[in-house]
């Protein structure tokens, strides 16, 4: 996918001032109810910074226009673009990078960019829940914190951040909890690593530091299936007979799923098909604990990979990520094993 670079400069001064760059990919934040009724991503960068007075007192800013874009229709290759993009861009000397993008999958890109980006600035990412046609849009507020925080000396240099309803977030434990309620990104029983409060930006812990891997592609079939009480195991047939490259398992509690599943997890492992499993609950980490059929314990005997506290989405973006980077078995046990608490 192409993109455009806008550069911009806000107050001409360029000396002492902290500079950041914006990306813009489209989603709520750049939409506008058009003349046919439809809301549409059609707010350009310019004018979506137009939006915000008092950005040219906090940093001197780069435009760089990426896409337009509704975030249900990002892929993982559209994602390893952006973080290509935002490396080029933090390699022209950058003190921060901001990304304006959809929430419907914001969680997912945060997460692949904060296992990819190998710039050492700090990279925030932010949207809206309410568009520019309503009475109170959410988006400029979200832009002016996202900016304050990329441009904070305060900020980690090492790893991506979520910056949503003045909370500061991990990619690994933020998620979209409500469809519509501007307090929407949480993160559930870790809570904000820091607040964009008032005139101040406070970080009330330090994200930890983590591997960075540089795929080569993400243009993968990786396969979600959710567990459920007496589902069919005709959904991970259908991957294998597919040539599917991996296959991540939500599975019940613990990380269970249903006994006739078994035999086909273990064929998809030996046909070399990487089986990652995850829970479907909203909290706690995956335990190889229970020995009956279909258990973690015999799950884990048969190769079945653990993807401990993740969740299935984002579980999915760590496979295709390791697996774009040549990861093979044993690798891709070690790459989740990094990160599984």
């Amino acid at each position: 996918m192409g993109y455009m670079v806008v550069r911009t400069d806000m107050t001409g001064r360029r000396a002492s001032r902290r500079k950041v760059a914006i990306i813009t990919t489209g989603g709520t934040i750049a939409c506008r109810i058009d003349e046919s009724g439809k809301l549409l991503p059609v707010v350009s960068g310019t004018e979506l910074i137009s939006l915000v007075p008092g950005l040219e007192q906090i940093a001197d800013l780069e435009l760089i226009s990426f896409a337009q874009i509704s975030s249900w229709n990002i892929t993982p290759a559209w994602m390893l673009e952006l973080a290509q993009q935002i490396d080029q861009a933090s390699a022209q000397g950058l003190d921060g990078i901001v990304v304006t993008h959809g929430t419907d999958t914001l969680e997912e890109t945060a997460y692949f960019l904060d296992l990819t980006v190998q710039s050492r600035c700090p990279v925030v990412i932010t949207g809206a829940m309410r568009n520019n046609s309503e009475p109170s849009p959410d988006g400029p507020r979200n832009l002016l914190n996202a900016i304050r925080v990329a441009s904070s000396p305060a900020a980690p240099a090492d790893g991506v951040l979520v910056v949503f309803n003045d909370e500061i977030h991990r990619p690994k434990e933020v998620t979209k909890t409500h469809t519509f309620s501007v307090s929407t990104f949480q993160s559930p029983f870790a809570g904000p690593i820091g607040y964009a409060d008032g005139a101040e930006v406070v970080f009330v812990r330090q994200p930890l530091s983590h591997r960075r891997v540089r795929p080569v592609t993400a243009g993968l079939d990786v396969f979600l299936i959710k567990a459920s009480a007496g589902a069919s195991n005709s959904l991970i047939r259908c991957c294998i007979d597919l040539g599917a490259d991996g296959i991540v398992l939500e599975g019940t509690g613990l990380g269970h799923v249903p006994a006739d599943w078994v035999l086909t997890i273990r064929d998809a492992i030996g046909k070399e098909i990487p089986v990652v499993l995850t829970s479907r609950t909203l909290g706690g980490r995956v335990r190889p604990l229970y020995g009956d059929v279909g258990g973690g314990q015999e799950l884990s005997e048969a190769g079945v990979i653990n993807g401990g506290s993740l969740s299935g989405p984002k579980a999915r973006i760590k496979l295709i990520v390791g697996l774009g980077a040549g990861m093979k078995a044993g690798e891709l046990r070690d790459f989740f094993g990094e990160d599984a608490a």
